[in-house]
């Protein structure tokens, strides 16, 4: 059965969205692959330092802990830092299968994951912003401004891309870029796509 996983590709200050269809998470990543060497601002070099890595066995993307069906694969090719996140979604009108609310979170250069099951999208968003208000990645002026723009912030602003919710946060000078999926949860046999 193909299943959809969401992509998160940061690359030169950027970040790119993607979704790819696949059997388990490895064909999903090599359909990826495969669409992300082909694009423009990859160089030559680059392209092929990627294919290489992504070819190595000991650096297949790692499956991260603390969170439900999240991998990572990061490698560094000529020196342009290549973080890429995902994990199997669900539209959002599916309530066929088991999932959580998983929020990724990129400011000031640092990806922070998290997942809330069990409750409803708005409580969900709730949990989220006391989360990461209670972590140490943010000052106090920060965590003052992000509170007060989440609780002012125009939910119709929401924008969606790749089974995405995207919210886009002022806090203080910068901006806090937050994608919120609707995730396959289970056990990691089954999220890995393998047969029990």
């Amino acid at each position: 059965k193909m299943r959809t996983y969401s992509f998160i590709t940061e690359f030169k200050d950027n970040t790119y969205l993607g979704c790819y269809p696949g059997e388990n998470h490895y064909q999903a990543f090599r359909m990826w692959m495969g669409d992300f060497i082909s694009q423009p601002y990859v160089s030559n070099m680059q392209r092929k330092k990627i294919v290489e890595d992504s070819q190595d066995k000991d650096l297949d993307p790692s499956l991260l802990t603390n969170v439900e069906c999240i991998w990572c694969w990061w490698i560094n090719p000529w020196r342009k830092s290549l973080l890429v996140n995902f994990l199997e979604t669900l539209n959002w009108d599916n309530e066929d299968s088991a999932y959580t609310y998983t929020f990724v979170v990129l400011f000031e250069g640092g990806t922070y994951i998290t997942q809330h099951k069990g409750v409803s999208f708005d409580d969900s968003c709730r949990l989220w912003i006391e989360d990461f208000i209670g972590t140490p990645y943010l000052n106090d002026a920060q965590k003052k401004d992000l509170l007060s723009g989440f609780v002012r912030y125009d939910r119709s602003l929401i924008e969606e891309n790749c089974n995405f919710k995207i919210l886009r946060l002022p806090i203080c000078d910068k901006q806090l870029k937050l994608y919120i999926a609707k995730t396959k949860i289970g056990n990691t046999a089954k999220c890995c796509g393998n047969s029990q």
